[in-house]
């Protein structure tokens, strides 16, 4: 295992902005005093806060997405997605006006602490007397209720991803609640048409579902406004006119209604059916389309991202069932014409010449392999820690790490457990050791500067985390993120990857394992190329010429080889890791 002395990814935070009078003002949250390193600003009558100390304090996970410069908190069943400088945030999905957008100041993240607390379900109130803010947030590990989230799936296991009373192993499903978004044509103070959407808005998960939540909310609004936009005056003017002649009842059955039917929520895959119901001018007409999402990554799905050649199998069955080359041909296959469900992928196609009608096709999906589930090989975590501190004895660097200790009856897994800790804490000491003297001269000019007389300086950080992605009781594949703060100075995180032999204890190196190294690197080039290909990577084009193989983390997973690409590897534009995964041949 090489040193895990990061390089580190440049998150830029400056932004121009004017000087802000810091106020002595206490926040309190949950009855306790916090502890910030910068007073809060006020501007427009709102408070604007030092985002990680308030938001931390009330049990919030923070991510911070530097390409964007969005600010991702998720407290319980509540995600609110806020971007520096932006008039809108988003809670739970849905854009919120602000009244004043986060900001940088003085090389600082601040947010609105009002909008940013209730969007996470958390109630503000202000004492002017004692220029207090309270805030009373809920408790970051409540569970959704039973009343109100979609429990079970087709395959018995709940939604949240818990075991349920039979003892099987829950599919990673993604807890949800219900809601509604109204937004009727009216006559005055009187509804004369409704039109709404009820769909899903799921809870956890960080960023992809805060993506999630916000395509389907984003789908949602944007039909029923669109709607109301385009027949609001022929509504109306019929409404006038049926009143005229003494029958407004006769706009009783008039209306517009989305229903997001969630049909698949297992095996990372979110699959929606929805119902769009048309009732107006005597006619009633319904529409189906699907919705199809990653889970992990709140990115779109498309047929062959889960069944390849789908479309043609569905093509054939359509001719099975007697419709000719031209019905077929004038049909729609795309991303919204199939949903999951029952370990199948079903189109729900428009077909037919004379009497057009919505045709269902099953295709059966291919068994998953079952995960790896190793008995004789249990993992737990170590952790090592450290801090450095100035002349006068505050903090001005955190160290933190987490590390794999696996357990077994095989004597020389106490080995590798001393190489791995070794490791760790050699890759920790050298940090320290390499940086201290640079964060003590930045704490003397932060403290130096007079413009931050009203500020405490923010320790720098350095924090080791890890993921054990594999591990068949003979090898054990682990992914190690180390993330850096030095104040906009090469912040961010970086991956890395390293192979345990859990019957020699020693840490391996990866190609010795692969029969063909090249070979599978080559292919690992070919498969990235044919995902820029076909779009399913929002990359420019121009990114595979840059492409550079030796800058994935690889590792051996159940499926062969898997190249893992950490944010703004392969382009600026890149947001989260990404994977490209090839048998071993």
């Amino acid at each position: 295992m090489k040193k895990l002395i990061p390089l580190g990814l440049m998150l830029t935070f400056l932004l121009a902005a004017p000087a802000y009078a810091q106020q002595e003002i206490t926040v309190v949250v949950n009855g306790n005093s916090v502890n910030m390193e910068n007073y809060p600003v006020i501007e427009n009558n709102r408070t604007l806060v030092p985002f990680r100390s308030v938001l931390e304090a009330m049990g919030a996970q923070i991510d911070w997405d530097a390409n964007t410069k969005t600010v991702t908190c998720t407290l319980g069943d509540n995600v609110v997605e806020v971007e520096i400088g932006g008039d809108n945030m988003l809670a739970n999905g849905e854009s919120v006006a602000l009244d004043v957008p986060a900001k940088v100041i003085d090389n600082r993240t601040y947010v609105p602490l009002r909008a940013i607390s209730e969007g996470l379900g958390a109630e503000v109130v202000w004492d002017g007397e004692t220029k207090t803010v309270s805030v009373a947030s809920a408790a970051a590990e409540t569970a959704p209720s039973k009343e109100d989230t979609v429990t079970d799936d087709a395959s018995g296991n709940n939604a949240a991803g818990e075991e349920t009373a039979d003892g099987n192993a829950a599919q990673q499903g993604i807890a949800y609640t219900m809601t509604d978004y109204s937004n009727p044509i009216t006559s005055g103070d009187t509804s004369i048409m409704p039109v709404s959407a009820n769909y899903p808005v799921f809870s956890g998960n960080g960023r992809a579902a805060s993506r999630l939540n916000s395509y389907i909310s984003s789908d949602a609004h944007s039909r029923v406004d669109s709607y109301k936009m385009a027949n609001t005056n022929r509504v109306y003017s019929l409404y006038q006119s049926t009143a005229r002649n003494g029958n407004p009842e006769g706009f009783g059955d008039y209306l517009y209604e989305l229903n997001y039917d969630v049909k698949n929520n297992t095996d990372g895959i979110i699959s929606i059916y929805v119902t769009e119901t048309i009732a107006a001018d005597n006619q009633n007409k319904t529409n189906i389309f699907c919705i199809n999402i990653d889970s992990n990554t709140g990115n779109i799905l498309t047929a062959d991202d889960i069944c390849e050649g789908a479309e043609e199998t569905a093509k054939e069955g359509y001719r099975e069932m007697g419709y000719g080359a031209h019905e077929i041909s004038q049909a729609t296959f795309d991303d919204t014409t199939f949903y999951v469900e029952d370990n199948k992928l079903i189109y729900v196609v428009y077909i037919g010449t004379a009497n057009k009608s919505y045709v269902e096709y099953a295709i059966d999906l291919p068994e998953q392999a079952e995960a790896v589930v190793n008995t004789d090989v249990a993992v737990s975590t170590g952790s090592t820690s450290d801090e450095v501190n100035s002349q006068d004895d505050k903090i001005i660097m955190r160290l933190n790490a987490e590390y794999p200790v696996f357990s077994g009856e095989n004597e020389n897994l106490a080995k590798l457990n001393t190489v791995i800790a070794t490791e760790v804490q050699e890759a920790l000491d050298d940090y320290k050791e390499y940086y201290k003297l640079e964060a003590a001269a930045a704490y003397k000019a932060f403290n130096d500067d007079i413009s931050n007389k009203d500020e405490r300086f923010e320790p720098w950080l350095w924090t080791m985390d890890y993921e054990v992605k594999y591990n068949d009781g003979s090898l054990a594949s682990v992914i190690v993120s180390t993330y850096t703060y030095r104040n906009g100075s090469d912040d961010g995180t970086v991956y890395e990857a390293y192979m345990c032999d859990l019957t020699t204890g020693e840490i391996v190196d990866v190609d010795t394992l692969i029969p063909q190294p090249e070979k599978t690197d080559s292919d690992a080039i070919a498969a990235f190329k044919e995902m820029i290909d076909s779009d399913r990577l929002n990359f420019y084009t121009d990114v595979y010429d840059r492409f550079n193989i030796s800058n994935a983390a690889k590792y051996i997973s159940e499926d062969g080889v898997t190249y893992m690409f950490g944010p703004g590897v392969l382009a600026s534009v890149s947001k989260g890791t990404v994977e490209v995964t090839v048998p071993i041949e």
